[in-house]
């Protein structure tokens, strides 16, 4: 009897070492998962998330028509490119715009109020911010004419996040597009 409780014995602590194994082993399984779904959740908690808009107010006999970025995501945007485009060229700024509109303008005494701004590599662009771009303030007609410009233009937007991960968007887009960076 002394070596079947010996026996016994060896064979009790050789089952509870080898469940202590597997406790072990799972237990680092779901602390990996844990770390895993933890950095997903630290990187989601400040990802910016960009959307273009414009707008156009004809309601007056002096309308307006204004553009701007505006993140409305949970963490900062770094911008890291930009293009604007006009029948699939490139463009140097806003002003482009408004000159296209100007093109067949029969009244030389148009009254325009202009406000505009630049995007720059490296702007940080915080949560629940935003950028206007373009305001333009003057009579109906000619803010439908910029709006119809304006439409035609494509504005392409890159940026990044604080984890460095990296969006594109453009002014088609209602979203954008996961990159693997914002280099050209």
């Amino acid at each position: 009897m002394k070596i079947k409780l010996e026996v016994l014995v060896s064979l009790t602590a050789m089952v509870t070492a080898i469940a202590a194994v597997v406790v072990a082993i799972v237990q680092t399984q779901v602390m990996r998962e844990e770390a895993e779904l933890e950095r997903t959740h630290t990187r989601l908690s400040v990802r910016p998330f960009i959307v273009i808009n414009s707008h156009t107010d004809t309601t007056n006999s002096q309308g307006s028509f204004s553009i701007e970025i505006k993140n409305e995501g949970l963490g900062p945007a770094v911008i890291e490119s930009f293009l604007l485009e006009l029948e699939k060229k490139k463009i140097s700024g806003w002003r482009a715009l408004v000159d296209a509109a100007k093109k067949n303008e029969k009244n030389n005494q148009l009254s325009l109020k202009i406000s505009e701004s630049t995007i720059n590599k490296g702007m940080l662009l915080p949560a629940g911010g935003h950028r206007q771009f373009l305001r333009l303030e003057a009579d109906v007609e000619f803010i439908k004419r910029v709006k119809n410009v304006g439409d035609k233009a494509l504005l392409s937007l890159c940026y990044c996040s604080l984890y460095e991960e990296c969006w594109a968007i453009t002014s088609e887009m209602e979203r954008p597009d996961r990159v693997m960076s914002c280099e050209q």
